[in-house]
């Protein structure tokens, strides 16, 4: 999940920030879209073949849907707003388009939220657990993914404590097991990480007023 804004200021994890505190958030930002495997499934909202390892986990779809929303997806043309509080540990993107994103961090450090609203309503949020601050170097992250009314529709782990290049996705569908996205998973474990969430492209924030 690398949710930065392509902006100035030193941390360009997550939703942006500004060192400190806000380089923490940006740090909780980025776990929350863990190096971009936050989704499974195509950009379009396409469903993709459940095979394998993956046949049981009927919420990957779902899932994928959700992520993909267009009306929850800045345009390729869109600018950024941002806005930082280092007292609460909170980073605020507005997007010309209307779509809106909000990273927030306990004070301890040790879990964080992303919210992505569209038109003014909420899109989803993913809560994050673990080592964010250390991913993509050794750590291991927990993410559930949650519709509009705060329900879970998966939770996944990565683990990156054997390899920073090749980590270890695990996918728990509601009421299921966790379950490894491997090889077997044809199609769908390609497609790990096809699904863009806001601020994971290279739209350009600028420090300024944003109401989330």
């Amino acid at each position: 999940m690398t949710a930065a804004c392509s902006d100035s200021s030193p941390s360009k994890g997550g939703a942006g920030g500004a060192g400190g505190a806000g380089g923490a958030a940006g740090a909780a930002g980025g776990a929350l879209q863990t190096g971009g495997t936050t989704a499974l499934g195509g950009n379009t909202g396409s469903t993709t073949p459940l095979t394998g390892a993956c046949a049981n986990l009927t919420c990957m779809n779902p899932m994928a849907a959700l992520l993909s929303n267009p009306s929850c997806q800045p345009s390729a043309t869109d600018t950024c707003t941002e806005q930082m509080d280092l007292t609460t540990f909170a980073v605020n993107d507005c997007y010309v388009s209307g779509v809106k994103t909000q990273v927030s961090m306990s004070t301890d450090m040790t879990s964080a939220t992303m919210t992505v609203k569209g038109g003014g309503s909420v899109c989803y949020s993913m809560a994050v657990t673990g080592d964010f601050l250390t991913i993509g170097s050794g750590g291991v992250v927990t993410i559930a993914i949650k519709n509009a009314s705060g329900t879970t529709v998966a939770t996944m782990t990565e683990d990156t404590t054997t390899s920073t290049t090749t980590p270890v996705i695990t996918v728990t569908c509601p009421g299921g097991v966790p379950t490894v996205v491997d090889s077997s998973c044809g199609s769908s474990s390609s497609a790990v990480g096809a699904v863009d969430v806001p601020g994971s492209g290279s739209v350009t924030c600028t420090n300024g007023a944003c109401t989330f």
